[in-house]
């Protein structure tokens, strides 16, 4: 069975969630905190979780916030593929216009909160972690279409060997 978790990433608050059974485990971490990074990864992996789907940067508010959110991605994902997990970037106005959630910034976040409400989770989540339920029901119904963007060791987990 493929179950995915995925991450709205950012320096600051990145948010994750993956569904275990009919709940959504959700959170949010900072990218400087590997352990917590670590651990969430390791969480999801015990609970089942098989691929990852990471939100990736199409722009930021200057060169040095696109080249933080480039470096917040590139670490999630990294350290996906160590723990052995499928990985693919996804632009979040992919799955915002596939959702139905695109509109202007305020709107869209909005339509985001809605939509990962009526999916299942619980209303106080932070928009990090909205935008993260969101990512992650996207990829899971949307699995064949993403046929051949996977890339990672498939399952093999990576520990003092060297490639």
């Amino acid at each position: 069975m493929t179950k995915v978790i995925a991450f709205d990433a950012a320096r600051n608050s990145t948010g994750y969630a993956y569904r275990n059974g009919l709940i959504w485990v959700t959170g949010t971490f900072n990218i400087e905190d590997y352990r917590e990074i670590i651990q969430v990864i390791r969480n999801a992996c015990m609970d089942g979780c098989t691929h990852a789907a990471v939100e990736t940067p199409f722009g930021g508010p200057s060169i040095a916030g696109l080249i933080a959110l480039q470096d917040a991605a590139s670490r999630i994902q990294q350290r996906c593929e160590d723990a052995g997990l499928l990985c693919v970037p996804v632009r979040a106005i992919e799955w915002q216009a596939a959702q139905g959630c695109l509109k202007p910034r305020k709107e869209t976040k909005q339509n985001a909160r809605k939509l990962a409400v009526t999916l299942g989770a619980e209303s106080y989540l932070t928009q990090d972690e909205m935008d993260a339920v969101c990512l992650c029901d996207y990829v899971e119904q949307n699995m064949p279409d993403m046929e051949g963007r996977w890339h990672g060791l498939g399952g093999k987990v990576v520990k003092n060997e060297r490639l």
